[in-house]
């Protein structure tokens, strides 16, 4: 999950992978995994799609 803000992080410690962004509250990315270089509304989704997908193993091809 990704989230930026006070709300977010009861459900950050909860999930396996709790994602956050360049702009978040202060204590968003001490509850996340990892933390965009962008901020959110520029990119920082894109980025975090794009980890998720370089880290999948080469040979799995979608639908399949």
């Amino acid at each position: 999950m990704m989230g930026d803000d006070l709300p977010d992080l009861d459900l950050k410690h909860r999930v396996g992978l709790a994602l956050t962004v360049e702009d978040a509250a202060p204590e968003a990315p001490e509850a996340a995994h990892w933390a965009s270089q962008r901020k959110g509304g520029e990119g920082a989704v894109r980025e975090a799609c794009e980890l998720i997908i370089a880290a999948r193993p080469t040979n799995h091809v979608a639908g399949h």
